[in-house]
C-alpha cells in the first residue's frame, strides 16, 4: 500500500499536484495583491493568466518532463479557456448566488477544476503529434485518419472562445439573465416568440394576447422547428423568456463555432487554423449587428450547408476518402440544419444544387446530383412540413393579405453588394474607419439591413483569394480554393442588386425579400478560402510557426476587426428595474386573468405607428396571469375588434370593455403626439383617475367598471374568407369575390348576442346567392347582373367567432348585362349592430 502510494506520489500524478499547489500559491498570491486594486472576477481573471503561465512552465519542466516548445506554449491557453470558462461560471455561482466570500472561493475552483486541467495539461504537453506538419495544400489534414485527441476537443475550445466573447459583449457583471440584454424592436418581438412558445409549446397560437379572442401567427409563418426545439430545451431550465433568450443568442455564438471546426477540421484544415476560423465565423460582424433578428444571428447551419456544398463541388470519386454519400447521418444533419432558418435554408439548397451541378460537370459523373438531389429533398420536405400548420390554417380561415405583405421590388432594395461585403464593420474601433462607414451609409442609396454583410478583414482576404483562385488559379492543384471561389461568385450572382434572386423575387418568391443575408455563407466560404491558401503558401516550409502564427492572428484580429465597439445593445439592469416595478404594480393591482386592452391601437406585426411596432408586447412580457389585447395577426378576429373599439369613446367605449370582460385600460403615452392628454380626459371622466400611472416612463392604467346588463357590447363584423379586401370606389369602400365568401361575427360576450346586418351586394352576372349561417340557410336571394341589392338579415351570433357565409349556386335567368369576362359579386355600405339599438 505505502509502495503504491510512493508510486503515485513520486509520479506524474504527485508531481502534477506539487505543480499544481505552486500554480496556486502563485496565482492566489497575485490575485490577493489585485484584490485590493481590482474587482474580484478582474483580479481573478488576470492572476489566472498569471497561473497559466506558470503552470505550463512547471508541467512542461517538472510534472511531464517535455522539452519546452513555443508551439505547445502559445497553445496552452487555447486549452487553458475551458478551464477558465467553467472557473469564470464556478466565482460567479460560489460568491454571487452561495455567497462564499470572494478571498475564499478561487481555493474551491481550484479544487472542482484540477481534473479538467491535468487532463488538459498532458494532451498537450505530451501528444507528440499534436501539430500535423503536410505539403498538402487540399486537404491539409486527412479527416479519416483518427487523432489521439477527438475533434469535439477543437470544436468545444472553439465554442467557448466564441462564447466568451460574445459573453463580455452583450453581459454585465454580476451576472444576472433574468435582465434582457436588450429590448425594444426585433428583440422584443423574438422574445414575445419565446414567451408563448415556453408556455404554450407553438409560437402559432397564444391565449394571453388577442383579448378577448386570443392570438394566431398562422399569417407569419417562422418556420424554424430546430429553433424552436431548443427553446423548448432551454424551458426545461426555465420558463423566464428574457432567460431563454439571452441564452439562445449568446449560445448561438458556441453553437456556430462548433459547427464551424466541426466544418472546418473535415474539410482538411488543420487543428488550430479551424479553431481560429471558426471563432472568426462566429463573430462575424453579421453576428452582432443582427441582435434583434435573434434567429438570424443563430446561424449555426451555414458551415454544415457549405461543408457539403465544398465537398460536392470538389466530389472526385465514391472510393476517395472524405467523399460524400448518400446515408442517414448526412440527411439528419441537413435537416436538422434546414430547421435553423427559412432563408438559409433557401440559400442551403440553393448552393446544395449549384455544388451539386458543378461536381458532376467537373468529374461527368452522376453521383454528386444523386447526393444534392437527397439533400435538396430533405431541405424542402423540412420546411413544407413546418409550414403544414400554416397551409392547414389558411386552408380554413382564408389568406391574409394585410400581414407581411412583400413586393417583388423589395429584393433588389435589401440586395447584397459587394462594396458592403469588403468595407469595413459599422461601428469600427477605428474612427476614421467609423467614420468613413458613417459617410458611405449617408451618401449610398438604399443603406439598409443590408450594412450587416460585412466580412471583415481576414474574410475579405479569403474573398478575394477565392475570386483570384477561380480566374487565374488552377482547379485541378487548388480544388477546394477554386471551388470557394465559385460558390462566392455564385452567392454574389444570386443576391446581389439586380440579380438572379431578383429575378426569383419577381417570378416566385417575393417573401424571400433579405437577399444580402446570403452574406454568412460567403463568409464562411471566405474564411475557408483564406486558410487554404494560407496552407498554400506555407507547402514546403515548416507549417508549425505559420499555423501557430496565422491563429494567433486571426483570432486577435477578428476580436478587434468585427466586433463592433458601438451600437450594440447591452444588459442594463438599471433601465429594466423602474418598467419591472410598473407592471409589478400592475400585477397587484389586478386579479388573476384580468383582461387589459391597450391603447393607442396599432396593428401586429410590423406597424408604423409612433408606439413602435412590437411595444405594446411589452407589458405581457414582464407580467403573468393577465390578458392583454394587442397581438393578434391583423385583419384577424380580435385584431379587429380591438380597432374597433378603440374607435368608439364615452359610454359605448366604456361598454363595450365591461361587456367583453376587460377589468382595464393601459394607455402607452409614447403613442401619442399630445402624450395621451386628450384621450385621457375622456378615460378619466368614463373610469377616474388611473389606478397606477407612472409619469417617468409615460403609462397609466385605468380600472374599467364592472359589466352590467344596460350597457351595450360591441360585435366587430368584418370580410372573412374569399374576398379581395377593401378599397374605394369613390366615396364607397368596396370589395369583390369571385365565388363564395363570408363575413366573420365576433362576439366578445359569452353567450348569444341577436344581431343585425344590412350590406349592398351587385353581380357581374346574373346568379342565385345562399345566406347562411351556421350551416342554417337564412335566405335565398336573386341577383341580377348590373343591379344593386341591399341585404337585411338578423342572426343570433353564438359567443366567439362564426361566419355568415354567401354562396352561389344555379344562375338565375341570364340577361343582357351578362356578359363580364370575369363573373364577380362586390359588397358594399356593411353596417351591423345589436338587435334594437341598430
Amino acid at each position: 500500500m505505502m509502495r503504491a502510494l510512493r508510486r503515485v506520489v513520486a509520479g506524474p500524478i504527485g508531481r502534477f499536484l506539487l505543480g499544481g499547489a505552486s500554480t496556486t500559491l502563485v496565482s492566489y498570491a497575485v490575485y490577493l495583491v489585485l484584490l485590493a486594486f481590482l474587482p474580484y472576477l478582474a483580479a481573478y481573471w488576470i492572476a489566472y493568466a498569471v497561473g497559466v503561465a506558470w503552470s505550463y512552465l512547471a508541467n512542461t519542466l517538472f510534472v511531464f518532463r517535455q522539452r519546452p516548445s513555443l508551439a505547445r506554449a502559445l497553445a496552452f491557453p487555447l486549452v487553458y479557456a475551458i478551464q477558465l470558462a467553467a472557473g469564470s461560471l464556478l466565482m460567479v455561482v460560489l460568491v454571487q448566488h452561495l455567497g462564499l466570500p470572494a478571498k475564499v472561493a478561487p481555493l474551491l475552483v481550484v479544487v472542482l477544476t484540477l481534473p479538467l486541467t491535468y487532463v488538459a495539461s498532458r494532451w498537450i504537453v505530451t501528444t507528440p503529434h499534436f501539430f500535423r506538419r503536410t505539403d498538402a495544400v487540399m486537404p491539409t489534414v486527412d479527416p479519416t485518419v483518427p487523432s489521439r485527441v477527438p475533434t469535439w476537443v477543437d470544436d468545444t475550445v472553439a465554442a467557448l472562445f466564441a462564447l466568451a466573447v460574445g459573453a463580455c459583449v452583450f453581459l454585465s457583471w454580476p451576472l444576472d439573465l433574468h435582465t434582457p440584454i436588450g429590448t425594444g424592436g426585433d428583440a422584443t418581438s423574438a422574445q414575445y416568440i419565446f414567451k408563448s412558445i415556453l408556455e404554450h409549446g407553438s409560437y402559432t397560437r397564444n391565449p394571453d394576447v388577442g383579448a378577448p379572442f386570443g392570438a394566431t401567427m398562422y399569417d407569419y409563418p417562422i418556420p424554424e422547428p430546430t429553433h424552436h426545439a431548443f427553446i423548448r430545451l432551454i424551458g426545461l431550465f426555465s420558463k423566464d423568456p428574457f432567460v431563454a433568450f439571452n441564452l439562445f443568442y449568446l449560445l448561438s455564438f458556441a453553437v456556430a463555432a462548433f459547427t464551424a471546426c466541426w466544418a472546418l477540421r473535415r474539410l482538411g484544415i488543420g487543428r488550430l487554423p479551424a479553431i481560429a476560423g471558426a471563432i472568426a465565423f462566429a463573430l462575424l460582424p453579421y453576428h452582432f449587428l443582427r441582435f434583434g433578428h435573434v434567429f438570424l444571428a443563430s446561424y449555426a447551419a451555414i458551415p454544415v450547408f457549405g461543408y457539403y456544398a465544398l465537398r460536392l463541388a470538389t466530389y472526385q470519386a465514391a472510393h476517395v476518402p472524405g467523399a460524400v454519400r448518400i446515408g442517414w447521418l448526412p440527411v439528419l444533419t441537413i435537416a436538422t440544419a434546414a430547421g435553423m432558418g427559412v432563408y438559409y435554408a433557401w440559400f442551403g439548397l440553393l448552393f446544395v444544387v449549384f455544388a451539386a451541378a458543378l461536381g458532376a460537370a467537373r468529374t461527368r459523373q452522376w453521383q454528386p446530383l444523386r447526393v444534392g438531389a437527397v439533400f435538396a429533398t430533405a431541405i424542402v420536405a423540412v420546411i413544407a412540413l413546418a409550414l403544414l400548420p400554416n397551409a392547414i390554417y389558411h386552408a380554413s380561415e382564408g389568406a391574409n393579405a394585410a400581414v407581411a405583405a412583400r413586393l417583388p421590388q423589395e429584393s433588389e432594395i435589401y440586395g447584397l453588394r459587394i462594396t458592403q461585403l469588403l468595407y469595413p464593420t459599422p461601428g469600427h474601433r477605428v474612427g476614421a474607419l467609423d467614420a468613413f462607414m458613417a459617410v458611405y451609409r449617408q451618401s449610398a442609396p438604399n443603406v439598409n439591413e443590408n450594412s450587416t454583410a460585412a466580412l471583415g478583414l481576414i474574410g475579405a482576404l479569403g474573398f478575394l483569394a477565392a475570386l483570384g483562385a477561380l480566374f487565374f488559379g488552377d482547379a485541378r492543384k487548388y480544388a477546394g480554393l477554386w471551388a470557394a471561389g465559385a460558390l462566392c461568385v455564385a452567392g454574389v450572382l444570386y443576391a446581389t442588386i439586380g440579380g438572379f434572386g431578383a429575378i426569383v423575387g419577381r417570378l416566385l418568391l417575393p417573401e424571400l425579400r433579405g437577399l444580402n443575408r446570403i452574406s454568412v455563407f460567403i463568409g464562411f466560404f471566405a474564411l475557408y478560402a483564406f486558410f487554404v491558401a494560407v496552407g498554400a503558401w506555407a507547402r514546403g516550409r515548416a507549417r508549425l510557426p505559420v499555423e501557430v502564427a496565422s491563429t494567433i492572428l486571426v483570432v486577435a484580429i477578428a476580436c478587434f476587426d468585427q466586433v463592433p465597439a458601438k451600437g450594440l445593445s447591452h444588459q442594463n439592469a438599471g433601465a429594466i428595474a423602474p418598467r419591472r416595478a410598473l407592471y409589478a404594480r400592475i400585477r397587484a393591482a389586478l386579479p388573476d386573468g384580468a383582461r387589459v386592452f391597450e391603447l393607442p391601437y396599432t396593428f401586429f406585426p410590423e406597424s408604423p405607428h409612433p408606439v413602435g411596432s412590437y411595444n405594446l408586447l411589452e407589458p405581457y412580457l414582464f407580467t403573468n396571469g393577465l390578458k392583454w389585447s394587442f397581438g393578434d395577426m391583423h385583419g384577424r378576429p380580435a385584431d379587429v375588434w380591438n380597432q374597433q373599439v378603440a374607435a368608439l369613446s364615452g359610454k359605448e367605449f366604456s361598454d363595450a370593455l365591461a361587456r367583453a370582460g376587460f377589468a382595464a385600460v393601459y394607455v402607452d403615452r409614447r403613442g401619442y403626439k399630445d402624450g395621451g392628454a386628450a384621450i385621457e380626459r375622456d378615460l378619466r371622466a368614463q373610469f377616474g383617475a388611473p389606478i397606477v400611472e407612472d409619469a417617468e416612463l409615460g403609462r397609466a392604467v385605468y380600472r374599467v367598471a364592472e359589466a352590467r346588463p344596460d350597457m351595450v357590447p360591441h360585435v366587430a363584423v368584418e370580410l372573412g374568407r374569399g374576398w379581395s379586401g377593401w378599397s374605394k370606389a369613390g366615396n364607397v369602400e368596396v370589395s369583390s369575390t369571385a365565388g363564395d365568401a363570408d363575413l366573420v361575427v365576433a362576439n366578445p360576450v359569452p353567450s348569444e348576442l341577436p344581431i343585425a346586418l344590412r350590406f349592398h351586394l351587385a353581380s357581374t352576372t346574373s346568379r342565385k346567392l345562399i345566406v347562411s349561417y351556421d350551416d342554417r340557410v337564412i335566405s335565398v336571394h336573386a341577383l341580377r347582373a348590373g343591379e344593386d341589392l341591399e341585404i337585411s338579415t338578423a342572426i343570433d351570433a353564438r359567443a366567439g367567432v362564426s361566419r355568415l357565409s354567401l354562396r352561389s349556386e344555379a344562375p338565375v335567368a341570364p340577361t343582357a348585362p351578362d356578359t363580364a369576362a370575369a363573373p364577380s359579386i362586390r359588397i358594399s355600405a356593411l353596417s351591423w349592430g345589436v338587435s334594437g339599438r341598430f
